[in-house]
């Protein structure tokens, strides 16, 4: 299994051009802290998930020099795990109370947080404003290969005002055969009643449409409506390079002839990862040429923002689950004999072949299975 690693943040860093994202990136350093720092008003080392190479803690009385992604820095982990809350939620463009939710802060907090991102990152938050505003003008969104979301909602009123009330037999035609022409007094005047004051509340809206309908007219807030196309205006430049970056890593995998001599076949993709198989002894060679190919793929297309891949290798579907389920049965049943977990373990596990069961438990092997 080949995952791209940030596919989704690094096309939006990537669409945005926010030159201070991409720098870290190209610096090597961790961007999910960077975003921890503005947010919370914290050094960015303070926001790592691991200490710092060289950083000397003392832990249980006796000094300690950190090595590389050695020690976990526990207050700077949750810094960084609600960065990504932070960052991804502005990509989606979650509002406030969903963030909130993901990242255990009362509205009011997570308001000046999201403000200090804004602040921190202004090419970002330029981007999510400009592709709103083109949104709201044109009516769909292009990525940055070309490919297009058509986002007619956006283009809609924000409320919708019809009647069938008619204002008699004045307006006939007779060229057209029509009669009795739709009374637009009515509509103009609960236009008016909605458009003149910059804030409705829910009551009065509600209000207002009762009056409404009481005289024939039926209003319709397309509110909700133009605000998830404009969320999707956002999101979608992200979601679909990262889309098409994946697109392409498959067909250049696909047409490898080194990978074709190795053996490989693509099996199934998986939003962000590739997921194929290969004989065994070739497999540290597939892995290290997909990777390539997938890493170059995306940097192309994102003027060489750097995309390492993580590479994962199993030996068969459902092994680490597998391991997993073995592992948490034992412990559940430390008061067995290893015969009888072993009689257990086959009973709930006839999946298996009872040789794979009988390694791990009598010899503590990692599951292998054939």
């Amino acid at each position: 299994m080949h995952v791209f690693s940030q596919l989704e943040v690094k096309t939006a860093v990537y669409s945005s051009n926010d030159p201070d994202m991409r720098k870290t990136y190209e610096d090597g350093l961790d961007l999910y802290s960077l975003v921890g720092s503005m947010a919370y008003n914290k050094k960015y080392e303070e926001c790592l998930e691991f200490y710092p190479e060289g950083t000397e803690l003392e832990i249980e009385g006796k000094k300690i020099v950190c090595g590389r992604k050695e020690i976990t820095n526990e207050i700077g982990k949750k810094y960084r795990q609600s960065s990504k809350s932070i960052l991804i939620g502005s990509i989606y463009q979650r509002g406030v109370p969903s963030i909130a939710e993901q990242i255990k802060k009362t509205p009011e907090e997570t308001k000046e947080i999201m403000d200090n991102f804004y602040k921190g990152f202004p090419t970002m938050t330029k981007w999510f404003e400009d592709s709103k505003k083109f949104a709201l003008k044109y009516g769909y969104m292009d990525n940055a290969v070309g490919r297009r979301r058509r986002l007619p909602a956006a283009l809609l009123p924000k409320y919708s005002i019809t009647t069938s009330v008619t204002s008699g037999s004045e307006g006939f035609n007779p060229l057209l055969g029509c009669s009795n022409k739709i009374d637009t007094t009515l509509i103009d005047k609960y236009r008016k009643k909605l458009e003149e004051r910059e804030f409705i509340s829910a009551k009065d809206y509600e209000e207002i449409k009762k009056q409404a309908k009481a005289e024939g007219v039926e209003i319709h807030n397309n509110g909700g409506l133009i605000a998830q196309a404009l969320r999707q205006c956002v999101n979608f430049q992200a979601q679909s390079l990262g889309a098409d970056i994946v697109k392409f890593a498959m067909i250049l995998a696909d047409k490898d002839p080194i990978l074709k001599d190795l053996g490989f076949e693509m099996l199934i993709q998986v939003h962000d990862e590739l997921i194929g198989e290969c004989p065994a002894e070739n497999a540290d060679k597939v892995a290290k040429r997909l990777s390539e190919l997938m890493s170059s793929t995306a940097e192309k297309m994102t003027d060489n923002i750097p995309f390492p891949v993580d590479c994962y290798e199993v030996n068969n579907w459902y092994e680490d689950e597998l391991n997993t389920s073995l592992q948490t049965l034992m412990m559940h049943h430390k008061e067995l004999s290893q015969e009888d977990l072993y009689k257990l373990a086959c009973e709930e596990h006839q999946e298996l072949l009872p040789e794979a069961i009988h390694d791990v438990i009598f010899e503590g092997k990692e599951l292998r299975i054939s």
